[in-house]
């Protein structure tokens, strides 16, 4: 049977971006947070402040202070008559959340470009290759960078890209397709396998194999994280104060 809630705030803020997250903490204001925009573990602002620590310290600030009351345990979310939101849960529940004002930071524009991360298992590269593809910036849209991970001998990288909603219902920008194009930018910058040397005195070339893991996709909200983050605002709150002189600075480096 499906469990129901019910809470009933004056303003809360919809949303699972670092901006939604700063705007919670410095305003005080409940975070009801259905999609969770966690950041890439390698984001960070132009201080040095890793994006992905700082949502996680914020999101752990508001759950503590109560104003995350649902965490990460939200899926979907529904808009209802007389200013009621419900959210469904992961497990069997649903909460009804009564507002006055909602402040949203889950909308998407048709236009607005959302941030594709395509990761992508590559076997046979050599280590010169890594500062090679890490330095690799196609300035399309389509494929435009590169981040490295290497665990042991299965290496993997992490392709990423910038496209619209209407472009990732496209078959042209697929995974199957971030992987082809990956692998021919790759090949284009001289990427294009182990050498191995032979008892003979001459050699082989292993070509690079690749295939995708996962896709991930984020809103493309980086300038406006920067700006937000550079302020560095304190919260309002009396008890997100008390959290912070705890717990220490949420955007300490």
């Amino acid at each position: 049977m499906e469990k129901l809630e019910k809470l009933n705030y004056s303003t809360i803020i919809l949303g699972g971006t670092l901006e939604a997250l700063i705007h919670s903490y410095v305003e005080g204001i409940p975070l009801i947070m259905v999609n969770p925009q966690l950041p890439f573990y390698r984001d960070a602002d132009p201080t040095g402040l890793n994006k992905n620590l700082a949502w996680r310290r914020l999101s752990y600030y508001l759950s503590y202070a109560g104003l995350n009351p649902l965490a990460d345990k939200a899926s979907t979310c529904r808009f209802d008559e007389d200013n009621i939101l419900t959210v469904f849960g992961k497990t069997a529940y649903k909460i009804q959340i009564k507002y006055n004002n909602i402040i949203r930071y889950d909308e998407i524009k048709p236009t607005e470009k959302l941030r594709v991360l395509d990761t992508i298992k590559v076997e046979n590269i050599q280590a010169q290759d890594i500062e090679v593809i890490n330095k690799i910036n196609t300035g399309e849209e389509f494929i435009t960078e590169f981040y490295t991970m290497i665990d042991n001998k299965i290496s993997q990288l992490i392709a990423v890209s910038h496209l619209t909603q209407a472009q990732l219902k496209e078959e042209n920008y697929s995974e199957v397709y971030a992987r082809l194009k990956a692998t021919e930018v790759l090949k284009n910058h001289g990427v294009v396998g182990r050498f191995e040397p032979l008892s003979n005195g001459s050699g082989r070339t292993h070509k690079i194999k690749t295939s995708i893991l996962k896709r991930e996709i984020l809103l493309d909200t980086k300038l406006s994280e920067d700006k937000m983050l550079m302020e560095r605002k304190e919260t309002k709150d009396i008890n997100l104060k008390k959290i912070t002189e705890m717990l220490g600075n949420p955007y300490a480096l």
